[in-house]
């Protein structure tokens, strides 16, 4: 496996992501404590019932799941494995006040 080539597509995944126009922005979510990381690859609401928010988690999920599956058939690893590697990096680069799911699947505040 070309792990530049991986790290390279895992770059172009957050920035493809970052720049998703919609009415909610995932780092306004974020920032107002409405979604979190996961260390499964993939966000989720920490306050349910927010509509808005659902639906930024539902795009976002989305857009997630076409590139691990991209990244995985180049590289010949699974998406799973993928999204994992991506779900660590996420939770560790996550800023402070912002929620990430720890292993025990409580949300912890940065």
């Amino acid at each position: 496996m070309n792990y530049k080539k991986y790290l390279f597509s895992f770059a172009l995944i957050t920035a493809l992501i970052s720049s998703n126009a919609v009415a909610l922005t995932l780092d306004e979510a974020r920032a107002q404590g409405l979604v979190g990381e996961t260390f499964s690859g993939y966000v989720e609401l920490v306050q349910p019932n927010h509509k808005q928010a659902q639906i930024l988690v539902n795009d976002i999920n989305q857009a997630r799941k076409a590139k691990y599956a991209e990244i995985a058939k180049t590289n010949q690893v699974t998406p799973e494995s993928v999204a994992r590697l991506a779900g660590e990096k996420l939770v560790a680069r996550a800023n402070s006040g912002e929620f990430v799911k720890g292993i025990n699947g409580q949300w912890i505040k940065k």
